[in-house]
C-alpha cells in the first residue's frame, strides 16, 4: 500500500492470502474448500474478491488522522502467522505500526498506470485536493501557477534496485528531485514518467514551500506502480542458418532429439515501438534484471518442415524467471 493517503479518495491495497511464513509469501493460497475470505479492520473496505490468493481492496477513511489496517477474521482461519504483515513504499515489511497509514485533508492525486520499462508514459494526471467538508469530495486544492514539487521514488517489489525513475524528463536521484510543475485552474498537472527497469516501484510527491504565501503548507502522495519487460529473449547455442534437412550439422554438443540442452532467457526493456518479439530483434535491448516471475509457459513450434510434428518440451513445461540479467534453465524437445 502507499505511504499516505486522503480523506477524500480512498486508498488501493493489495491484499495476499499465504501458504507459508516467508515475508514477502512466496505461496499464495488458492484453495476454494474452503472459499477464501476475509474481514478487514478498520471499517470502511470494498472489493476485496480474491483471485488466486490476491485481491485488490480500497479503504475509505473519512476523518484525517491515523488509522491501522488488520485482518480480523478469515475463512480459513489464519494460522501461519497468527498476525498482518504489511509493506508501504520502500519500507520494510513490518507488523503494527507497519500496517498505520496517515490520512490527511489534502495533497496529491496521481496514478502511474502500468509501464513498459525504458518507455515514457506520458499525461499522467497530478492533482492538488483537498477535502469538501460538506460533500468529503477531493476539491482542487489552490489556484493555478508554477509549484516546485520534489519527488521521491523507492524500490518496492522487488525492494532493491539500480535503475532511474525519470519525472517529465527528471533523473530522480537516491535523495530525489525537484521539478517545477504548472498547475491549471483546478489544481491539476501532467506529468511524464519512465522506469528504466521491471518491478513494482512506489513515487512520492511532495509539496512544502518555505517561503511565500503558502509557506507552511504541507501536501503529500505516493502512488504504487508496476513496470514490465517489453519482452523475453531466449538464446541457445543452436545453429540457426540452416535448411532443416539431413544435411544440417547437429545441435552442438551432440544434443539430439530428447536431449537436454541449455535456455538462456532475458527479460529486456522497450526501445522501439512495434520491435517484433524475435531473438533477432530483441538481442540488443537492455535488460530489466528486476523482473521475477514464476510458471512462466515454455512450448515448441516446428518451423521446418511445413507439416511436422511441434514436439514436446522435456523437463518441465514451465519456468521460473529469478532476478537478474539472465535465467538458465536446462530443457529439451522430443
Amino acid at each position: 500500500h502507499a505511504s499516505n493517503a486522503l480523506t477524500c479518495t480512498p486508498l488501493p491495497v493489495t491484499v495476499k492470502a499465504c501458504l507459508d511464513s516467508a515475508v514477502p509469501c512466496t505461496t499464495p493460497y488458492t484453495g476454494t474448500n474452503p472459499p477464501l475470505s476475509a474481514s478487514l479492520s478498520p471499517a470502511g473496505w470494498s472489493g476485496l474478491n480474491f483471485a488466486g490468493g490476491v485481491a485488490s481492496a480500497q479503504l475509505a477513511v473519512r476523518t484525517p488522522g491515523t488509522v491501522r489496517m488488520n485482518v480480523s477474521s478469515s475463512a480459513p482461519p489464519l494460522k501461519a502467522l497468527g498476525q498482518t504483515w504489511c509493506k508501504s513504499g520502500a519500507n520494510a515489511w513490518g507488523t503494527g505500526t507497519a500496517c498505520d497509514v496517515a490520512f490527511a485533508d489534502s495533497g496529491f492525486i496521481f496514478d502511474v498506470p502500468t509501464l513498459l520499462a525504458r518507455k515514457p508514459q506520458s499525461n499522467i494526471s497530478l492533482q492538488a485536493v483537498r477535502t469538501n467538508p460538506t460533500t468529503q469530495s477531493c476539491d482542487p486544492a489552490f489556484s493555478s501557477g508554477t509549484r516546485d514539487i520534489l519527488f521521491t521514488r523507492s524500490y518496492t517489489d522487488p525492494n532493491t534496485g539500480t535503475a532511474d525513475v525519470l519525472v517529465n524528463d527528471v533523473v530522480l536521484g537516491a535523495a530525489g528531485s525537484t521539478v517545477s510543475l504548472n498547475f491549471g485552474s483546478n489544481a491539476t498537472t501532467q506529468l511524464k514518467v519512465q522506469y528504466n527497469d521491471a518491478g513494482q516501484m512506489t513515487l512520492n510527491a511532495r509539496y512544502a514551500p518555505s517561503s511565500g504565501a503558502e509557506n507552511g503548507l504541507v501536501m503529500t502522495g505516493s502512488d504504487l506502480f508496476v513496470s514490465k519487460p517489453y519482452g523475453l529473449l531466449l538464446q541457445t547455442d543452436a545453429i540457426s542458418s540452416c535448411t532443416a534437412d539431413i544435411s544440417c550439422p547437429l545441435y552442438p554438443g551432440g544434443v539430439r532429439a530428447g536431449d537436454p540442452f541449455s535456455l538462456r532467457l532475458k527479460a529486456v526493456a522497450w526501445q522501439s515501438d512495434g520491435e517484433a518479439l524475435t531473438a533477432a530483434a530483441l538481442a540488443d535491448n537492455p535488460a530489466t534484471p528486476n523482473f521475477r516471475l514464476n510458471n512462466i509457459a515454455l512450448s515448441s513450434q516446428v518451423q521446418a518442415p511445413a507439416g511436422g510434428s511441434d514436439g514436446v518440451v522435456g523437463s518441465a513445461s514451465s519456468y521460473d524467471h529469478t532476478l537478474g540479467n539472465q535465467t538458465t534453465v536446462s530443457r529439451s524437445i522430443s
